[in-house]
This record gives C-alpha cells, sequence and structure tokens, in this order.
C-alpha cells in the first residue's frame, strides 16, 4: 500500500518517514499535485493548506480519497470540524511512529481514527442521560465496573491504569471485556451506549 504525505516543512515530512516504516510512503510537493489524487490515502499536514484548508479537504474527498490530517496543536474543535468534512482521521504530527502504523489500518479498513486523547475529550462531552449507570453495568465485575467509569469520566488508559495502579495492558484486557460485554467497538461506542 502506498500512502501520500504532503506538508511544507521538510522537518515533518522527515519525521514521517523516519517513524513510519509499515507502508511506503510518496512525498508529494505541491498542492496542484495532492489536487490531481483519486482513489488514494493521504497523509496532509493541516498548516501547510493554510486559510483554502477547508476548501482543498473537500476537493479531495471528493475524488474518493481518504485523509489522515496532521495537526502540531490538534484539539477537539478542529478535530470535530474536520470530521464534520468526512476525513477519516485527525491526529497529533509528531505523535509516535507505532500510533501511526495502527491509525492507518484503521483508516483503510474503513473506520474514522482520533488520536486517544482526543476521544478521552469526546467522551467528557457527552451528556448523560442514562441516571441509573450501576444497573447497566451488573453484568461486569467489580474491576470492570472500576475501568468502565473511569472510562466514561473520560479517562485515557494511561490515566486508568495510574487511578487503579494496574498496568495498561491490564486495562485494555478489562475494556476489551466490558466492550465484548456490551458488544461494542471502542471507548466511545461504549459512552453512546451507556450515557
Amino acid at each position: 500500500m502506498k500512502i501520500y504525505i504532503y506538508g511544507d516543512d521538510i522537518n515533518l515530512i522527515s519525521y514521517l518517514e523516519t517513524n513510519i516504516t509499515a507502508v511506503e510512503l510518496a512525498v508529494l510537493y505541491s498542492v496542484e499535485e495532492v489536487l490531481d489524487l483519486d482513489n488514494s490515502f493521504l497523509m496532509l499536514d493541516i498548516a501547510s493548506l493554510k486559510k483554502d484548508a477547508e476548501d482543498i479537504i473537500k476537493t479531495i474527498l471528493g475524488q474518493n480519497n481518504k485523509i489522515f490530517l496532521l495537526d502540531r496543536i490538534p484539539n477537539i474543535q478542529k478535530a470535530k470540524k474536520y470530521l464534520s468534512l468526512n476525513v477519516q482521521g485527525y491526529a497529533n504530527a509528531l505523535m509516535h511512529g507505532s500510533l501511526f502504523e495502527y491509525a492507518i489500518k484503521i483508516i483503510n479498513d474503513g473506520m474514522v481514527w482520533l488520536h486517544p486523547d482526543l476521544i478521552s475529550n469526546l467522551i467528557f462531552e457527552i451528556p448523560s442521560t442514562n441516571t441509573d449507570n450501576n444497573s447497566n453495568l451488573d453484568i461486569l465485575t467489580a474491576r470492570e465496573k472500576e475501568v468502565a467509569n473511569l472510562i466514561l469520566d473520560g479517562s485515557t488508559y494511561k490515566q486508568i491504569a495510574q487511578s487503579l495502579d494496574i498496568t495498561i495492558r491490564t486495562v485494555k484486557a478489562h475494556a476489551q471485556s466490558i466492550f465484548n460485554k456490551f458488544q461494542v467497538k471502542d471507548r466511545l461506542a461504549l459512552a453512546l451506549y451507556l450515557k
């Protein structure tokens, strides 16, 4: 699989080329090259598009491309804005290489990917309409209930691990068991189901 990358910061391009090794990367050097893509996967530095970003994104998406937007200072408001345009991913441009590779897999599988911290912010913003969460959690073990409640509060796996004094791997195992019991696929889906 070939992934095209575009950005006007050569340090960022170098960082991506160094940290993403599981797929073939092809660098594009102009917006015109970006606009010529169709049926492709594009990692795009949002800062490089300047004030024309929205129009360029709409054009690229109109040509059946998948867009993974990279931002040096990502935040939840921008995430919502770009997701509303139907981009498939939005993340910190300088995140760890393993997260890039996981995100690429998720996006390539037809799903949307956000950095875990942004998902936590989205979960936190979901208003609670269910006043009786405890009865919904009755199918869970005591530890799973603790993990589920922390997920519903918007905590990241790292924060949950620190709070419960367990490893992140153990948190992920509990979370997966919770997801399986409620037949949901991730933290955001769990929050939508239970809140």
